[in-house]
């Protein structure tokens, strides 16, 4: 009996999922008996079911009862698990987690399947290096990371549990100590830190495992070769009609091969747990018979079966109950007890999050963002645009939110609140555009952003929350002409500024950082010598993945750096209008 609960751990999940985007029985979380929230990663595994044969849509049916279940991804789990542990009013009843790490505080724990940690390689880069197999030694790996063969991806650590699963596994490879025991000490070691040094290093860090996947995803479609062709991840994020797979294969794109690590494979297990639902004794009863439902041994091979048809696979392409103990895809790599693998597990949570830390200040990637900003006529006078300040609009110039957003993503405090913590190693240089670009206005270094802030605040502000209406245009001009060797404000040359610090990077280039090159700007581009073309054109013959562009868009959408023209260089577009579009935005930027 225990050999058929663990067959059907993993299958488990394919069903637990498909609910999660198509099970809504009610629109109105408030309104249902249950309010379910769902990792994105087990998201991918969901099917093309029409809801008859969903478990949750099951459970619903059978009970007789509503529930509201919503996707969510792993910072916006991490929000909603804080609210369950803290009582805060709108929390879901019911949380499932894809990492049980990320079960802490909750009530009501129980694990109910599991999935894998390793990387995903695109199959054209599989068969040009004529790999064999579904496993991979970490020495490979970090030689093929260093040789060029594979350009990787993978969420910071902090903010993706594939990626943190995935810290745990190298730290235990590189320390010889099972992860299950590792200790913040042993990270720390001296002998510990050049060997992952050695991966990290040479991985390109995101704010999360969407905008990881998303980016191996838009490289598949372009075609570029200067794009990343591997991601850590987990091997459930390629099965599934959602999962990567799927959706390469309908553009008619090459498919990603799983491999697993062979010193090391990272487990993570997937958990349910509930709120504190104290003296709501319906809703507490309707919790425990979901638990149960999910849990029961002896439903759980009509369950796996489920979970077979509704991913969507075929009997000649999955194996089959009773045959086997995982839904898989050979052809992708993709098992559930790897041959040869050592299967590892976290650390308990306390530990995990100290070890987290020395991973923040060790191992993160450094990162050198250099910042235009734009100071055009156009920023500087009408028309206005609207911002959000808390619950309060604004009608204020440009310049004014673009100076707003200056101070935010520079405060210490702001920073900290929204989680963004910058690396000790990290540079942050702000240059104005205008007809021409400044040469350094001010640059920042580790922690230490706000004095950067208050500068640039000096020049193009005062900023006050309260009174906005307190600026005035002729000043802000005087102190730029004086303050930047005459520099005054008469066009919008965007790509000048792009370009300029692009060949500055060209000429310090390390393969080990990450460079973003970050524009503020209200709209279009006016240099008709250097076009939004020929930026792109000069960044592609480079041919360095490790270069990203970024825009934030003020009053518009952003003409010449909207999210398609970005999206070549790896990067998107954010609205600088109100602070979660400069949240998202710092935080891809900074990987948290």
């Amino acid at each position: 009996m225990k050999k058929m609960y663990r067959m059907f751990f993993a299958l488990l999940i394919l069903a637990l999922v498909a609910m999660a985007c198509r099970t809504q029985a009610t629109s109105d979380p408030t309104a249902a008996n249950l309010f379910v929230v769902v990792g994105n990663s087990a998201y991918q595994f969901a099917g093309n079911g029409d809801g008859d044969n969903l478990l949750l849509d099951q459970f619903s049916k059978e009970k007789g009862v509503q529930l509201f279940v919503q996707v969510a991804n792993d910072r916006e789990m991490r929000e909603w698990r804080e609210k369950m542990v803290t009582g805060q009013s709108g929390a879901p009843d019911v949380l499932i987690v894809d990492d049980s790490l990320d079960a802490d505080g909750l009530q009501k724990v129980k694990l109910i399947a599991s999935h894998k940690v390793g990387v995903a390689i695109r199959s054209d880069i599989v068969n040009s290096l004529a790999l064999q197999g579904n496993v991979l030694s970490y020495a490979d790996f970090v030689s093929l990371m260093k040789s060029g063969a594979i350009s990787v991806v993978a969420s910071n650590a902090m903010a993706g549990s594939a990626s943190r699963e995935f810290f745990f596994s190298t730290m235990a490879w590189c320390s010889g100590t099972d992860a299950a025991n590792l200790t913040a000490d042993i990270v720390r070691l001296d002998s510990v830190k050049p060997c992952g040094k050695a991966v990290y290093d040479q991985i390109k860090s995101t704010n999360g495992s969407n905008e990881a996947l998303d980016l191996v995803y838009n490289a598949a479609l372009s075609g570029e070769v200067t794009g990343y062709n591997t991601v850590v991840t987990f091997d459930s994020d390629l099965l599934g009609d959602n999962g990567l797979n799927a959706k390469l294969m309908k553009q008619g794109k090459p498919v990603f091969y799983f491999f697993y690590f062979r010193e090391a494979t990272a487990q993570a297990n997937v958990a349910i747990g509930t709120r504190d639902l104290g003296g709501e004794m319906a809703k507490n009863d309707l919790a425990n018979a979901l638990i149960s439902y999910l849990i029961d041994e002896n439903s759980l091979e009509g369950k796996a079966q489920n979970a077979i048809n509704l991913a969507g696979f075929t009997e000649g392409s999955a194996a089959l109950v009773g045959h086997n103990d995982s839904a898989f895809k050979a052809e992708w790599g993709v098992a559930s007890n790897p041959f040869g693998v050592q299967v590892v597990n976290a650390p308990i949570s306390a530990v995990a999050d100290r070890a987290l830390e020395v991973y923040r200040d060790m191992y993160k990637r450094t990162k050198i963002t250099k910042a235009c900003i734009d100071v055009s006529p156009s920023m500087l006078q009408n028309p206005k645009m609207d911002i959000m300040v808390g619950s309060n609009q604004f009608s204020v110039y440009k310049i004014q939110a673009l100076d707003r957003a200056v101070l935010k993503i520079t405060d210490p405090a702001w920073l900290q609140a929204n989680r963004i913590v910058p690396g000790p190693s990290d540079v942050f240089e702000y240059y104005f555009f205008s007809t021409m670009t400044s040469d350094l206005v001010v640059s920042s270094y580790g922690t230490d952003t706000q004095p950067a802030g208050q500068y640039i605040n000096s020049l193009i502000g005062p900023w006050d929350e309260n009174h906005p209406e307190d600026w005035n245009r002729s000043v802000v001009e005087t102190k730029l002409y004086e303050n930047l060797n005459g520099f005054q404000s008469n066009g919008t040359e965007m790509f000048d500024c792009g370009t300029k610090l692009l060949e500055q990077i060209k000429a310090n280039y390390n393969s080990e950082v990450d460079y973003i090159i970050v524009i503020l700007t209200d709209g279009e581009n006016m240099n008709h010598s250097i076009l939004a073309g020929d930026f792109y054109q000069n960044w592609k013959a480079f041919g360095h993945s490790n270069i990203t562009v970024i825009g934030i868009a003020f009053g518009t959408d952003g003409v010449s750096i909207n999210k398609d023209y970005t999206a070549q260089f790896n990067g998107t577009t954010f609205n600088g209008d109100n602070d979660q579009g400069l949240i998202d935005a710092f935080k891809a930027i900074l990987g948290n």
